[in-house]
């Protein structure tokens, strides 16, 4: 059948219905627009085209060549054909480079005489490899194996319209795939022509005899257009040219498709020269036997046609071009149907649109560019260039020349092949000297290296190169790894961004025909059952696009980039859904049944108070849902939140207080329910009537305004129940458990120091300073005065606080006589933490970080705990410089190298777990420690690739600091993760061992320097006549064994002695208390 639609509105077709009985006698032949009148000189005829049908009588697409006579056909076809050859002509400068440019394929392999006889004439591949290889990843993305359709949903969603969408989907998709036979191979074609030609086009149309939708592939040089034209909208005439045998037209005419008239016989099929160019390339050639084929022009065409012109409401003609389409044959220039181009019930009269463009690039004007405009150059430059090295390698490794001159040298007319030498008749004389060989030289290594640039310039534009991607520093931040995809393939998603435009108007032409020709419902079989699609799916609630993603091209961008996704969640497990970035993972890699491979997590489930108090200990989540005993619950939580383990665990403390006001939530709700139960049953029909109708949108508004408003000032008075309750069980503990703790710390510090307890010395910081306690220089000011009052020995600050906040810590410090030190804010930094006079520096923060790139833009959220993942970034030489500032300042560093090796190592937490020191503490503290390496480790951040270099640098940073006379005091940050108090410090010992440090030093660093660091060198930190009397007794001497430190034989404690048995007894205490049930 012809590529046109005969009939997109459902309207009653002639052939349904009922023929009249056939009248045998001879009927009177009555009057009509067209009157044959016969007399003695012949005929005349007589035409009237007001009397021709109106255009609602009879079928609306009938052909209307049929009703018109021959002086009106003819000039048309005449003047459409005229306008055929004017339209080629103006795009043939864009043919002649289609033309010539399809060499640099190198399909075809050339036979040169030139230089020489056998000359190489090999074509570099570069064009080949980009378009085989676009071709490749646009097949395998926009026609996936399951469909190229999905649907969206247009507007809010429910059970009805998901229905909907997965009908249309699934029947797109049916069709494409199972009953459109052509659409594979001729979308795949497409594909190939595409990135050659610049564009190509998808012709959209239902075929009668076929009874079913058709989108046909039409090559860019089927398809003419007016020189003026931009795009398929503007253009004022759009020809597509077809090519059809003797028979298959012969069909359409005894069908009554076109005109059953007589025609002049098929030309040579292969006139055109640039489909002769592409039947070489297929290796096709042209035989004696080959059927002439029929040029038919089927012009998409506004027309004000003569007996069917467009009317106003006087029953004038307007003078209004209406659309229609228009086929010539070209030989006989001849019509063989005209059809009108509009919807019958359309008063505006708009074209009907069958033709879909797809391009590669845009051009500057209505075709668009391929690689053979863009990188022609290029592909000639290489082909060029590569031939000139064959050559030159060929007559290098087959040196020709002449032997000794003579009398007659035997063909001398002819070049010199290489290897051969020339018969030369001479008279005598030395038969070495009778050899000559021509001077070639080895191919030329700056050509090579030439054709290399020229060969990754064009590899570059088409987007071919190797994406270096996985290759690269895979510790990289996110916005690296994605920074490093868009740059290698910013040409390829602009072209895949069009594909899927184009792809999208196709689905929405077929999305129209079914919608036209299916029967209101319509069920179909597929493999294991059948499934229902009705006519009415197919309309404003459903939305059909491509299945592809507009801004992903290919498999490995999708794999990059859920990568890059998933070490983002990973970075902040407690922030992400970890399942969805799996499964997004298992998406990209095309792993079909996911589920089996990664089972979905089960759905949270209501629990009683007791186990979330277990939960909220372990740090797991847990919700309130509807129907709970809310008070019931609240007042758990609140009885729990009185018990000092929980007051001296905020992170307890507010999951337990975000439950309670979650239980809050939900009691205000279910009240607002039972209060509003009439409005909220008529929710959901306002809500559909308020589509169409403002004043029910005006009135559902104020009933949401009612009942949220009602809904807050529940959870209004419910809070201050909620508040009122809590001070009244925990008003015996005072208000911050933190500040309690503290101070007990105080307390505790004057009772050692008493000697009513014994004990170590006991220096003591305030609460921390940090990016939660500081809000303001202000409030810094306010918070260093008050711990002074207070009676801390020392300012402690953590991350998080700016670098004005900094300077008044600093500033009311000093004026107070307070020593400050602890970690370095990345705002502050090392440089600025040295000048505002830090005592101390805990972990050797922020020296890592001074020593990284300037330009180098940290993400705390990717570069892992202390930016471990960034010590590849390191520059060493800047080193010398922060050990001056650190030397002048006088600061000392507390490395705590034990928490970097327990905490941040990559030994496995369940290795600490049975650790002999581990029995000393309760169990579920040593569960949490756990829970947050293990979170750690899942989270891919303690793996050994990234851990084992940062650990190497944090001893050499260690030793560099220390070598160079920076004070060091020993410590261990314990009690933190596997750091148990007291045996941490052994560890700590043995890493600064381990580490280069003397015996000597490492006993100075706990004993002389944190005295000299407290200002009280006088008054202890040696054995000395006058000073006091604390020390600790050892077996061996420890300068030579530093293990016998780990069993004292006894200490003194200001005079006191504790014998080594006493110790061990009261350690045997401590693990009774903890003792675990077997």
């Amino acid at each position: 059948m012809a590529e046109i639609d005969k009939g997109l509105p459902n309207v009653k077709r002639p052939e349904d219905e009922v023929a009249e009985l056939v009248n045998l006698e001879e009927p009177e032949t009555p009057k009509g627009p067209v009157e044959v009148i016969e007399d003695e000189e012949g005929a005349t005829i007589d035409f009237d085209p007001s009397a021709m049908p109106a255009p609602e009588q009879g079928d609306h697409f009938a052909n209307l060549n049929d009703l018109l006579p021959e002086d009106v056909t003819d000039p048309l076809a005449n003047r459409l054909e005229a306008d055929y050859r004017e339209y080629k002509l103006s795009r043939a400068d864009w043919e002649r480079a289609y033309t010539v440019g399809l060499d640099l394929l190198g399909f075809k392999y050339e036979n040169r005489t030139e230089p020489f006889q056998g000359a190489s004439g090999a074509t570099h591949p570069v064009l080949a490899e980009a378009v085989t290889q676009f071709q490749a990843l646009a097949y395998k993305e926009l026609l996936p194996a399951d469909g190229p359709v999905r649907t969206q949903i247009m507007g809010a969603s429910n059970p009805m319209k998901e229905q909907q969408s997965q009908r249309v989907k699934d029947f797109m998709n049916y069709q494409l795939m199972d009953q459109m036979k052509e659409y594979e191979p001729e979308f795949d074609q497409m594909l190939f022509y595409l990135p050659l030609a610049g564009s190509t086009f998808k012709k959209v149309y239902y075929d009668d005899l076929l009874g079913r939708a058709v989108s046909k592939f039409v090559p860019a040089d089927d398809l003419i257009v007016p020189y003026t034209a931009t795009s398929l909208q503007d253009a004022t005439a759009v020809c597509h040219v077809i090519k059809m045998s003797e028979n298959d037209l012969r069909k359409q005419q005894v069908n009554g498709f076109y005109s059953d008239i007589e025609l002049n016989k098929p030309v040579d099929p292969n006139t055109n020269e640039l489909k002769r160019k592409e039947r070489e390339l297929e290796g096709m050639t042209k035989s004696q036997r080959v059927e002439p084929l029929y040029t038919l022009l089927e012009f998409h065409v506004d027309l004000d046609l003569e007996g069917f012109e467009d009317v106003g409401a006087d029953g004038e003609p307007t003078g209004i071009k209406l659309p229609y389409i228009v086929t010539i044959e070209q030989g006989s220039r001849k019509v063989l149907s005209i059809r009108r181009n509009f919807a019958p019930n359309d008063p505006k009269r708009n074209k009907i649109q069958y033709f879909v463009h797809f391009k590669f690039l845009p051009g500057l004007g209505f075709y668009g560019l391929g690689l053979i405009h863009m990188i022609g150059g290029l592909s000639r430059t290489a082909t060029a260039a590569l031939r000139q090295l064959l050559d030159a390698g060929t007559l290098s490794n087959l040196p020709a020349g002449f032997k000794q001159r003579g009398v007659r040298v035997k063909d001398d007319a002819a070049n010199i092949q290489p290897g051969e030498f020339k018969d030369v008749d001479t008279p005598g004389g030395n038969l070495k000297d009778a050899f000559v060989f021509l001077p070639y030289k080895e191919p030329s290594a700056t050509l090579l290296q030439l054709m290399g640039i020229v060969v990754q310039a064009g590899q570059r534009f088409a987007s071919i190169a190797d994406m270096q991607v996985g290759d690269g520093n895979q510790s990289a931040a996110v916005g690296t790894t994605v920074a490093l995809l868009e740059r290698g393939s910013r040409v390829m998603s602009a072209i895949h961004k069009r594909l899927y435009v184009s792809l999208k108007q196709e689905f929405k032409l077929l999305a129209n025909i079914f919608k036209t020709y299916l029967p209101p419902e319509y069920p179909y079989d597929v493999v294991g059952g059948q499934r229902n699609i009705k006519v009415k799916d197919f309309d404003d609630r459903v939305d059909i696009l491509p299945v592809a993603d507009p801004n992903i091209f290919s498999m490995s961008q999708r794999i990059s980039l859920a990568q890059a996704e998933l070490q983002l969640a990973m970075s902040n497990p407690q922030m992400h859904n970890l399942y969805m970035c799996y499964r997004k993972m298992y998406e990209a890699l095309g792993v079909k049944d996911i589920d089996r491979i990664l089972p979905p997590p089960p759905p949270n489930q209501p629990k009683d108070p007791a186990i979330e108090h277990i939960d909220a200990m372990a740090m797991k989540p847990f919700q309130a849902f509807p129907g709970q005993d809310h008070r019931a619950h609240i007042t758990a939580h609140l009885n729990f939140m009185a018990s000092n383990f929980v007051r001296n665990n905020p992170s307890i403390t507010a999951a337990l207080e975000k439950n309670i006001m979650e239980h809050i939530s939900l009691m205000a709700q279910e009240q607002v329910q039972l209060e509003f139960a009439q409005e909220f049953q008529m929710l959901p029909q306002m809500q559909q009537a308020a589509v169409q109708n403002p004043q029910i949108q005006q009135q559902l508004a104020q009933i949401s305004q009612k009942i949220e408003a009602r809904k807050a000032v529940l959870i209004a008075d419910m809070t201050e129940e909620f508040l009122k309750e809590e001070k009244t069980i925990t008003s015996q503990f005072d208000h911050d458990p933190l500040l309690k703790l503290k101070e007990r710390e105080v307390d505790l510090r004057a009772r050692v120091n008493s000697g009513e307890t014994p004990g170590p010395r006991v220096y003591i910081s305030g609460p921390s300073f940090n990016g939660n306690s500081v809000t303001s220089p202000q409030q810094a000011t306010k918070m260093v005065r008050e711990q002074k009052e207070a009676g801390y020995d020392h300012l402690k600050i953590h991350p998080g606080v700016e670098l004005d906040e900094m300077w008044e810590i600093s500033k009311t410090a000093k004026e107070l006589g307070i020593p400050f030190g602890g970690h370095v804010p990345l705002a502050v930094g090392i440089k600025n933490a040295l000048g505002s006079g830090f005592k101390s520096i805990e972990h050797m923060d922020g020296y890592m970080e001074g020593l990284l790139p300037d330009n180098l833009e940290i993400d705390p959220a990717t570069s892992g705990p202390f930016n471990l993942k960034l010590v590849g970034e390191v520059q060493m030489e800047k080193l010398p410089n922060l050990i001056q500032m650190t030397l002048d300042q006088g600061t000392y560093i507390a490395p705590t190298l034990t928490l970097f090796d327990r905490y941040f190592g990559y030994i496995p937490a369940d290795e600490f777990r049975q650790a002999p020191e581990m029995k000393y503490l309760p169990g579920f503290l040593i569960q949490q420690w756990v829970n947050a390496k293990k979170q750690m480790e899942r989270a891919g951040l303690l793996d050994k690739e990234f851990v084992a270099p940062y650990l190497e640098f944090r001893r050499k940073l260690f030793m560099e600091l220390h070598q160079s006379g920076v004070p060091m005091i020993m410590a261990s940050d314990s009690p933190q993760v596997f750091n148990v108090p007291g045996f941490s410090i052994h560890h700590e010992i043995r890493l600064m061992s381990e580490a280069g440090m003397s015996n000597y030093e490492i006993l100075k660093s706990g004993s002389v320097e944190p005295a000299k660091y407290m200002g009280e060198e006088n008054d202890w930190g040696m054995i000395k006549k006058g000073m006091a009397a604390d020390f600790v007794m050892v077996q061996n001497n420890p300068l030579e064994d530093l293990n016998t430190m780990q069993k004292p034989l006894g200490v003194m404690i200001r005079g006191q002695w504790i014998s080594g048995e006493k110790l061990q007894a009261e350690l045997d205490r401590i693990e009774k208390n903890h003792e675990r049930k077997p």
